[in-house]
């Protein structure tokens, strides 16, 4: 769970879904990603983490065990989620070591244009002005 900068709205993420909420409507939430297959046993990856920027409301962040994290802007249609890949194994065990089970916008930074990750490895400090 993690509260916007206007203090008016919260996420909240399980596995499968991420939901906005506006703290003053406790009965409603919007659902903002959400990849819940047709059928469960289908399940290829599970969201890991979600929060919001510290400065900007629309925008907010959120990781997976398929191995990226995605930046999103509350404003843009979620096809236009920028994602920041961070597979580098291979092998039998390839799927627990790329899942990212963390990501912050990083405070030192006073633009928080910087995204420190974290995965079974590494630590890895992204520029999210520069996608590629």
């Amino acid at each position: 769970m993690s509260v916007s900068s206007d203090g008016e709205h919260f996420i909240s993420g399980d596995e499968v879904s991420i939901n906005l909420w506006n703290i003053s409507e406790d009965m409603v939430s919007y659902n903002l990603i959400n990849i819940t297959p047709p059928k469960i046993d289908d399940l290829l990856e599970v969201l890991t983490h979600c929060e919001f920027h510290p400065s900007d409301p629309s925008l907010f962040l959120y990781t997976s065990s398929k191995g990226y994290f995605a930046v999103c802007d509350l404003r843009a249609p979620s096809s236009s989620h920028t994602k920041y890949e961070c597979l580098d194994a291979e092998g039998s065990f390839s799927e627990i070591i790329c899942s990212v089970t963390d990501a912050k916008f990083m405070k030192g930074d006073h633009n928080y244009h910087k995204v420190v990750s974290r995965d079974y490895l590494f630590l890895r400090t992204w520029d999210i002005r520069y996608p590629n």
